[in-house]
């Protein structure tokens, strides 16, 4: 199950390195993961100042791991999307 989890992943994130810039404006393969890097922080910080979770599994890889979380032994069991959607929740009702 993993493999596909991961393959699902790095589909998406192929899908959206194409999407992203055209490949003419692209110098280097440094920049083009810089460039997919920030797209994936920008995502990331959307869900966690508006709670929406929903396209997570875009851009959040099967492998994420919260050290945080690890001082919970229930949240110390998740990982990759799931875990940063519990992050998301636990984070959203802190600051309610």
């Amino acid at each position: 199950m993993e493999n596909s989890l991961n393959s699902s992943y790095k589909k998406r994130k192929e899908e959206r390195e194409s999407k992203s810039i055209p490949h003419s404006e692209i110098e280097t393969e440094t920049e083009a993961n810089e460039i997919v890097n920030i797209r994936v922080v920008r995502e990331a910080f959307q869900a966690l100042n508006s709670g929406d979770t929903s396209n997570v599994q875009e851009f959040i890889s099967p492998q994420y791991f919260n050290h945080e979380s690890q001082m919970d032994r229930i949240r110390a069991k998740l990982r990759g999307p799931e875990e940063f959607i519990d992050t998301v929740r636990n984070f959203t009702q802190c600051l309610f």
